[in-house]
């Protein structure tokens, strides 16, 4: 039924100096997630890769960040998103994601709230239970941290003259727009093919880093 591909969950801020982006392996104005300013937003969302098309998942306000918590609500809001973009054909039921703090324990078992919100969605996870043979570090192979690069990069492109001044909903407006030029000016669809290719890249390279 086809597989989707997510990243772990991610944080933006519409009153930084600059739009910036956290993941789990890429992190630009460290400094910022840290600061309690007033009138520092920080946003979160979720990228999907699915069949051929780049999505971003918008995350409440009150989101609680990178915890089995947070990973429970994104596991409801991806069935939504999936009925939205396949109304009428059967559902992607596989999800891929790192090995983020709300996925899976530092151990690599499963976090019982991921678990549950997946089965609730009719869900489940590529790795099943345990994802301990899957690096913790792997940016260069996974697909979406490419598709995350050129959000980053269309972000960076759009940042308005007075950033402060952006609000959650223009920010999330702003972003929209970014990922639907993602999906016209990219090959998204040939990324999604990627994965059995980039595995077979890393046995050949012996687990030395890719240049995608």
């Amino acid at each position: 039924m086809g597989m989707l591909f997510l990243l772990c969950l991610d944080a933006g801020s519409a009153r930084c100096p600059r739009p910036l982006v956290r993941c789990a392996h890429i992190l630009h104005k460290k400094e910022c997630l840290k600061q309690n300013q007033w009138g520092t937003l920080k946003i979160w969302w979720a990228p999907v890769l699915v069949r051929g098309k780049l999505h971003v998942v918008p995350l409440p306000e009150d989101f609680p960040g990178e915890s089995p918590e947070g990973a429970a609500i994104l596991a409801a809001k991806l069935l939504s998103v999936l009925k939205k973009r396949f109304p009428n054909e059967a559902l992607p039921r596989i999800v891929y994601t790192d090995r983020g703090k709300g996925f899976f324990d530092l151990s690599g078992k499963i976090t019982p709230a991921w678990d549950a919100g997946l089965t609730a969605a009719g869900l489940r996870p590529y790795q099943g239970q345990d994802a301990s043979s899957q690096p913790g570090k792997m940016g260069d192979t996974l697909l979406h941290e490419t598709a995350v690069s050129w959000l980053k990069a269309g972000l960076t492109e759009t940042t308005p003259r007075r950033p402060h001044e952006e609000t959650r909903e223009q920010f999330f407006q702003r972003f929209t727009q970014v990922c639907a030029k993602a999906n016209k000016t990219h090959d998204i669809e040939g990324l999604c093919q990627r994965w059995p290719d980039r595995l077979r890249d890393v046995v050949a390279k012996k687990g030395d880093v890719l240049s995608n």
